[in-house]
This record gives C-alpha cells, sequence and structure tokens, in this order.
C-alpha cells in the first residue's frame, strides 16, 4: 500500500493545520464525513467548524499538547456538517516543523450509542428508586457481583462503582437465612432454572428488612452457565402489613366468635322469660281465670303482652343474625310450595295490615311454584320483607306480593306504596340497627335489624338483595336466590 492508498483511508480523517488553526492539507475523505468540500475546508480555521461548546476544551487541549511537548494527543469533540448537523470525531494530533498533524476518526455512532447507554442506565436508576427495586448480575464462573444503585441503598450502603464479593453478600441475610439463600442460588445454577425468595437482610445500618428477590440463569449456546441475574426489593413494609391484618383478622374473628356465643347464650336466656311474661299478659288481658273488674289492669296487660312481643321479635332477630354470621344458620334446602310460604306469611301478618289499613296482594298460588331452597330462611325473608313493608305504608297504601322462578334462580318481589327510603341512605339501610326513619318520635316501629336478617340469609345462599325506593312513591324490594337441583 502506498502513501496515497493509506491518506485515503475510508476509516481515518488527516490533516495538517498551522499554527494559527487553519487548514493547511487535508485528506480526500472529508467530504464524506463532514459534507464540505475540499475548496471549502482549505485555507478555512479548524475553528469555525468545532461545535461551539466543544471550542474551549479542543483549543485547551492542542494548546497543552505543544506547551508541554507531548509527542501526541488525543481528545474527542464535534464538528460541524455542511446540512447544519455535526458528527463526533475523535482526534490524534502531534507536531511537528512548526505544523500540526492530526488524524481523526468518526465515532458519532459509538458516542451516540454510549449516550444512548447512559441516559437508559440514569434512567432505569431513576425509575428503580422510584420503585424501590433494584437489579443485580453474578457472573460467572469468578461469582463477581455488580449491583444497581438501588441494591446498594437496600443493604444499606452507599452506591459504589463495586459491589461485595458473594460471600459478603450472602453474609447481609439474617443468620437463619443464610445458609437457605446460597442453596437456592447453587440450585439454580445447577438447574438452570428461574427462583425467588422472601428472606431477611440485616443491612449494614444495623436494621433489618425482609427482601424479596427473584432471578434466572443465562447459559451460553453449549448451556454453560455464565451469569445470574435478577432483582432485588425490600417489603419490609408489606411483611408487617401482612402480619399486622393477620392478626386484626384473627382478631375480629375472635370477637365475631365471642359475640356470636354470647348473642346466642342470651338470646337463649331471655326467650324463655319472655315467653312466660307474654303467655300470663295473655291470659290476664283475656281473663281466661276469670272477668278483671279493673278496665285498667286488662290494658296493662295488653301493653304488657305487646312489649313482650315486641322484645321477643328482637330477640329472634338478633339471635338470627348471630346465627347468620357465624354461619350456623341452617340452610339445607329442600323443595318448597312457595305459593304456601307466601299464603302462611300474608295470614301470619294479616291483623298487622288491617290495623294499619294496608291492603296486601299476593299472586303467588299455592302449588303452582315449586322451588328447593330453605323453607324457613324463604320464609323469614318474606316475613321480614312484608312486615317492613306494611310498617312504612300509610292508611289506604297497597302491598304487593310476587314470585318467578326461572334460568335457575327464584325471584321474589315486594313492592309497597310507603313513605320510601331516601337515596342516601339505600347503602346503609341492610345494616343493623339501620332504620329508615331513626327519629325518636317516629311512628314506625322497629329495630331495623329486619333488612339485616335478610341481607344475611340472601348472601348466606349466594343470592342479591335489591333496593328500589322513591321517597314519598314507594319501594320494591326484590330478592334473587340461586334454585338448587332437586335431589
Amino acid at each position: 500500500m502506498n502513501l496515497s492508498q493509506f491518506l485515503a483511508s475510508p476509516l481515518d480523517l488527516f490533516a495538517v493545520i498551522s499554527p494559527d488553526g487553519t487548514f493547511v492539507w487535508l485528506s480526500e475523505n472529508w467530504p464524506r464525513v463532514l459534507g464540505w468540500s475540499l475548496p471549502d475546508m482549505l485555507g478555512r480555521n479548524a475553528a469555525d467548524l468545532i461545535h461551539g461548546d466543544d471550542l474551549n476544551r479542543t483549543v485547551s487541549s492542542v494548546v497543552g499538547l505543544t506547551r508541554a511537548g507531548d509527542d501526541i494527543g488525543c481528545f474527542t469533540n464535534r464538528c460541524r456538517t455542511k446540512p447544519g448537523g455535526h458528527r463526533w470525531l475523535e482526534w490524534s494530533v502531534r507536531e511537528a516543523d512548526n505544523l500540526i498533524y492530526a488524524t481523526a476518526r468518526d465515532v458519532t455512532d459509538r458516542v451516540e450509542r454510549d449516550i444512548r447507554l447512559r441516559t437508559r442506565t440514569r434512567l432505569l436508576e431513576l425509575g428503580e428508586g422510584l420503585a424501590g427495586l433494584g437489579h443485580w448480575v453474578l457472573h460467572l464462573p469468578d461469582y463477581h457481583l455488580e449491583w444497581s444503585p438501588e441494591v446498594f441503598r437496600i443493604h444499606g450502603l452507599d452506591p459504589s462503582p463495586r459491589a461485595p464479593g458473594i460471600d459478603r453478600a450472602i453474609g447481609f441475610y439474617h443468620p437463619e437465612d443464610r445458609a437457605a439463600v446460597a442453596a437456592i442460588i447453587e440450585h439454580a445454577i445447577d438447574a438452570g432454572e428461574e427462583f425467588s425468595f422472601v428472606k431477611r437482610l440485616v443491612g449494614a445500618d444495623g436494621r433489618l428488612r425482609y427482601v424479596s428477590c427473584a432471578g434466572c440463569v443465562d447459559t451460553d449456546e453449549t448451556g454453560i452457565p455464565r451469569s445470574v441475574y435478577g432483582v432485588f426489593r425490600e417489603v419490609t413494609d408489606e411483611i408487617r402489613a401482612e402480619s399486622q391484618l393477620r392478626e386484626a383478622k384473627d382478631t375480629a374473628e375472635r370477637a365475631s366468635r365471642a359475640k356470636s356465643n354470647f348473642l346466642a347464650l342470651m338470646s337463649h336466656e331471655l326467650r324463655t322469660p319472655l315467653n312466660a311474661i307474654i303467655g300470663f299478659a295473655e291470659m290476664i288481658r283475656d281473663g281466661v281465670l276469670g272477668p278483671i273488674e279493673n278496665q285498667r289492669y286488662r290494658t296493662y296487660a295488653g301493653d304488657i303482652h305487646r312489649s313482650g312481643t315486641l322484645l321477643l321479635n328482637l330477640v329472634n332477630d338478633i339471635l338470627d343474625l348471630s346465627k347468620i354470621e357465624s354461619g350456623r344458620f341452617d340452610l339445607t334446602a329442600e323443595e318448597v310450595d312457595v305459593g304456601e310460604v307466601v299464603a302462611n306469611v300474608v295470614s301470619t301478618l294479616r291483623l298487622k295490615a288491617r290495623r294499619g289499613g294496608v291492603t296486601v296482594t299476593n299472586s303467588v298460588d299455592p302449588g303452582v311454584l315449586h322451588a328447593v331452597t330453605n323453607p324457613r330462611a324463604l320464609e323469614q325473608v318474606m316475613i321480614n320483607l312484608v312486615s317492613n313493608a306494611i310498617q312504612y305504608s300509610d292508611v289506604g297504601d297497597a302491598v304487593a306480593i310476587a314470585a318467578d322462578a326461572g334460568n335457575g334462580t327464584l325471584t321474589l318481589t315486594v313492592a309497597d306504596e310507603g313513605c320510601g327510603i331516601p337515596e342516601d341512605r339505600l347503602a346503609t339501610v341492610i345494616q343493623p340497627f339501620e332504620r329508615i326513619d331513626n327519629r325518636v318520635d317516629s311512628s314506625h316501629a322497629g329495630t331495623g335489624l329486619g333488612l339485616a336478617v335478610v341481607h344475611g340469609l340472601v348472601e348466606a345462599q349466594g343470592g342479591r338483595l335489591s333496593i328500589d325506593s322513591r321517597v314519598d312513591v314507594g319501594t320494591t324490594v326484590t330478592v334473587t336466590l340461586p334454585l338448587k337441583p332437586a335431589r
């Protein structure tokens, strides 16, 4: 290869520059890189082509070279192209015979690739910092370890270019967890499998942390492991929150069981004397053992009977609610004549409806609609819904009962023309002791347990309760129960 062929190399650019920075001679491949023709560049000061941000640094590098008498100086800068962009050039220069001899190479692709890599690395570090997530690489076979900055921070260390050795890294784990961590990693390397674990780690600051680590093995084309890499995250807050939730759940369940047991016991103990009070009050009121001369005594006996009945109903509702909450309400399914159940409910509440001047219409005929469900639960649901509808209706209002079965479900509706429920109360009226009208002087008696019992019974059977209501227009309650197959 002669000198002209060497100077025409497609990789390197050659130039001779005078002490004042003027291009004296240029190789023929400069136009290919910068776009300027040789006549455009010859006789032109090199400073005109250097990016403004790099000019001072370039001048300092060349001046320092000439002052120090070094043979060769190297630096990188950006040079403007004729189309208006710039290219990164890597320079090697030396001074001889009062001239500067320079060799340049276009390294734009490499520099821009490095810039992109640094940018991605910085973005990754920022993202890991925000997420509290770090990454690591274990190089094989020398077990050289690399950590991202977030991994250092999780270990209670300041970020450093050099990660601890593998032995020290495992030494950060709790003494009871170290052997398990080492065994997990060695097994992953031997089997080429992914792995994950949550272990305790004692940071350099002495604080105990829970960390979650997940990784996988990278192999070469022959299947030999060459590295293990993965992610690393502190999960101390999550572990403690889960522990607190478990403790709170256990405490709540114990409290619920204690409450249910207490209510069941107290309800049972109250029902016996209440039945006696109601029975004797009824005998006195009706004069079973003889007439009562003073009418006030009969009135008082009637008041005792009504109050005792209300209290017994409350006790029964509380007992039912406690059984539902504890899962001890018997929901064994059997074939039920829905019309007969509804007819019995209407008959039971006929007197209450007559006293309130409310008309109850029942469109469900006995012997027509049969369903496989729990008869006692179905009756309790209907008694509570119809009783509520009568209770919150005015004289002259009507309550309509309907039922339908199809597509594997039993649908029951109870519609009234009563006072209705405000929209902001629809979500709360199914809670225990929540009444539609909570005023002390309200004319609507009740404890607010009826809908709570209905809701509990319906949910316990996998059904759904929906309420559609408008104030001063009325309320429609719909219960949908899944039909169990007949045996």
